[in-house]
């Protein structure tokens, strides 16, 4: 996995709901190195909140009008992971984050995300709710060599029914014993 272009990063926002801090605070810390290629910031949301993008994160920030969903999905205002990747063009690349927060798409996606050609390093996800899917979710984070670094209840918005989980990808020689 590589780099394609001379940005500094990539990264993958799925659902905004119009709130673009997460976004802003990314710019805020990428626009402190002006000698560097900025990041390259990808936000899908199925509602077109493209008027909402403050202005001064717009360089860095490409909006896209629809969601995310499984492979076997067929929804209007939906595309799945995979035809996203192939529609931007950024097969094999490394993508540095994948925020998603998509009110229960987690749980029929989580799958798709490590066969669609991109090498994820950080995933950060909004779990919903805990359906008879959640053990597999976290058995497939963990074959997949992430670890979780972070995690909080949603409080404010889900009386504790959502999680913010934090995940990075490490690598498979760290997970060998070595006696």
């Amino acid at each position: 996995m590589s780099r394609k272009n001379k940005r500094k990063c990539l990264i993958y926002s799925v659902g905004s709901n119009g709130d673009f801090s997460f976004e802003k605070g990314l710019y805020e810390i990428f626009s402190r190195e002006k000698s560097q290629p900025s990041c390259e910031i990808h936000v899908f949301d199925p509602k077109d909140f493209s008027a909402s993008v403050p202005n001064d994160i717009k360089s860095m920030l490409h909006f896209h009008p629809w969601g995310i969903v499984g492979e076997t999905s067929i929804s209007t205002n939906f595309k799945s992971l995979k035809e996203t990747v192939e529609i931007l063009g950024h097969e094999g690349e490394i993508l540095d984050i994948f925020k998603i927060d998509c009110e229960k798409c987690e749980w029929e996606t989580f799958d798709d995300w490590f066969s669609v050609g991109l090498d994820m390093r950080q995933i950060l996800v909004e779990v919903h709710g805990s359906p008879d899917t959640a053990n597999a979710f976290f058995e497939t984070m963990q074959d997949m060599g992430y670890v979780t670094f972070h995690k909080e209840p949603n409080t404010k918005h889900s009386l504790g029914n959502c999680v913010e989980y934090a995940f990075l990808k490490l690598d498979s020689t760290f997970f060998r014993s070595k006696r």
